[in-house]
């Protein structure tokens, strides 16, 4: 299962750098002299990825890291690695131990059709599949297949040494023993598939004879090798994704009913449909002209969830079928295939949307949503939960905050902004990251400067900057990053009030205790102090007016009996012990009471 999987090639696949730059920087750590190297992050510039690196090392000791620079080669499509920066025990000790004999984790050629196997492959020759137009499947059960990649003369070798040299890399091993061994599991592997077909042991199929034939295949023995070089011949005519996938769906229509062969014949075209839903070009015929990569992971989604009726108008017949098989719990192989193939991107260093931040995000949260939906055994919740992680990780780094931005003039809001995007990332560390850049927004000078202008009516200038504070009060952050940031615009609120010097103009007026007591509260009341230090300050200037003892002059429970303009210069009883109830200055001027 693990056949021609490196630990590099792993944690390349897990972090998938397609990037859209022709140059990008891998940054790898390795902990101790035996340990594996390991893909940590990649960056854009070679800054960035050296910084990241010393900070890496400064932290640990015993870590060696390593920044490779990637050049993706138009012409091959391939990335030309070369190592730029390496720090740590191992980087000063370049002399290795090189083991006498290379270890291959394939032993037999039956070995390179396993899954991992087959997925490594893929990436080895993705160039000539999908110049193609076929599969790993098709190119290890056509013997037509592997005559003209042979005949390229290089694409094979070339594939065998890139393979070859990570692996003896990562595992200290010679490398020409390792091209010798992997050229002879090649050979073996290739002369079997020409003594299958020399012998005609592929029977041909039609739609009406596939379920016999595979009968027929099951009484013999190694039926489901025999029987996918029967359907790689069958679909071998179709010139291009759409009508191959057509092909092995109308394989479908004739399935035996019940027993060993029918379950053969569905994992046959189960494991052909995935490698084509599983492969980007592929894919990107088969689901029509996307305006980006967020637009395919949207119907992709679709796709997965059996969501036929929120497929594009122009989507192919054979994938309309295959979104009713997964709504029906069929073809899981092809399922789990999009799945990856979901992850993966979502992961990926891609921008999900070029042309809009603002869109990205909102589609990162729309795909969360419905991918939730979809959880289990192929999307399991921690590993969802990592991919939106590391997605959400890149929307809050420095470059992703300076385009949301880009448009904002306020500091408001940039705030406001800020508390959106906040709503779309998953991630302790993310949020944490995200709340620093609000904090350092609510405490600039920009936003004093802002709030300190005195053409905004102080109550209106206070208000804004309480509605900040209940913001931050229901956002995900940690609780000591909310009250981080409500501290702070606590402050900033205070500097306005003393600035305004509200609470001495209210003081200063002709008016009675009460009246003055209950301008305070209502300012409490209607949100317009923000909770903390001005709240307080309000509070034990009102308790000083409640127990001045001309308070009770100034109080009314009923204008009858009266003359209406004698009592208009007073407070009504019944607010006024609303608004002490409600805003607990009450409790505080009877702290005994029950």
């Amino acid at each position: 299962m693990k056949c021609l999987e490196t630990p590099r090639a792993k944690s390349a696949e897990r972090h998938h750098l397609v990037m859209a730059n022709q140059i990008h920087y891998e940054l790898f750590t390795k902990r101790g002299p035996k340990g594996a190297w390991a893909l940590a992050d990649a960056f854009e510039s070679r800054a960035s990825a050296i910084k990241a690196a010393d900070e890496l090392i400064a932290q640990s000791a015993s870590m060696n890291i390593r920044v490779m620079k990637e050049t993706h080669q138009e012409e091959t499509g391939e990335y030309l690695s070369l190592v730029v920066y390496e720090q740590g025990k191992d980087a000063s000790t370049r002399e290795k131990v090189v083991k006498k004999e290379a270890e291959l984790p394939c032993f037999k050629p039956e070995d390179l059709y396993s899954y991992h196997a087959r997925a490594t492959i893929a990436r080895l020759l993705e160039d000539y599949l999908n110049r193609n137009k076929v599969t790993v499947l098709e190119l290890m059960h056509r013997a037509d297949l592997i005559e003209q990649l042979e005949a390229t003369g290089t694409e094979l070798q070339h594939a065998v040494q890139k393979y070859a040299i990570a692996h003896a890399g990562e595992n200290n091993e010679p490398i020409h023993d390792v091209v010798r061994k992997l050229n002879d599991l090649v050979q073996k592997a290739i002369e079997m598939l020409y003594r299958c077909d020399r012998s005609d042991s592929f029977p041909k199929i039609t739609v009406s004879s596939f379920g016999s034939v595979a009968r027929a295949l099951i009484a013999k023995g190694n039926a489901e090798y025999c029987l996918s070089g029967s359907v790689a011949v069958f679909i071998s005519n179709a010139p291009d994704w759409d009508q191959k996938l057509g092909a092995l769906l109308s394989l479908l229509e004739a399935l035996p009913e019940k027993g060993k062969d029918r379950d053969l014949c569905l994992s046959v075209i189960d494991h052909f449909v995935a490698e084509m839903l599983g492969g980007r070009a592929a894919m990107s015929d088969l689901l029509g002209h996307q305006p980006n990569l967020g637009a395919s992971l949207l119907m992709m989604t679709y796709l997965f969830l059996g969501r036929e009726d929120k497929l594009s108008e122009n989507t192919p017949s054979g994938v309309r079928i295959v979104s009713q098989q997964f709504a029906q719990g069929k073809l899981v192989n092809s399922k789990a295939a999009i799945a990856r193939r979901i992850m993966t991107e979502i992961k990926g260093v891609k921008r999900l949307n070029p042309e809009s931040l603002d869109d990205e995000v909102k589609l990162v949260r729309k795909l969360a949503n419905l991918l939730v939906m979809g959880q289990g055994p192929m999307l399991p919740a921690d590993d969802l939960a990592e991919t939106f992680n590391v997605r959400s990780k890149r929307l809050v780094s420095p470059e992703s905050v300076d385009e949301f931005l880009q448009e904002t003039k306020s500091p408001r809001d940039k705030v406001s902004k800020f508390l959106a995007l906040e709503e779309n990332i998953v991630g302790i560390e993310n949020k944490r990251t995200l709340a620093t850049y609000v904090f350092g927004t609510v405490t600039s000078h920009q936003m004093q400067v802002y709030f300190l202008d005195g053409k905004t009516p102080v109550l209106k200038r206070l208000a804004a900057i309480t509605e900040m504070q209940m913001w931050i009060a229901e956002t995900g952050f940690q609780t000591e990053n909310k009250q981080e940031i409500s501290s702070a615009i606590d402050v900033l609120a205070l500097r306005v009030i003393d600035e305004a010097t509200l609470f001495q103009n209210i003081d200063r007026q002709k008016i009675s205790p009460a009246q003055k007591a209950i301008a305070l509260l209502r300012l409490c009341a209607n949100s317009v102090l923000p909770i903390g230090e001005c709240d307080l300050q309000a509070k034990r200037q009102i308790i000083k007016y409640v127990q001045m003892p001309e308070f009770s002059d100034g109080i009314t429970s009923t204008i009858e009996g009266g003359s209406p303009e004698a009592e208009t210069n007073k407070v009504n009883f019944h607010e006024l012990k609303a608004l002490l109830e409600k805003t607990g200055v009450e409790e505080l001027l009877n702290p005994n009471a029950a």
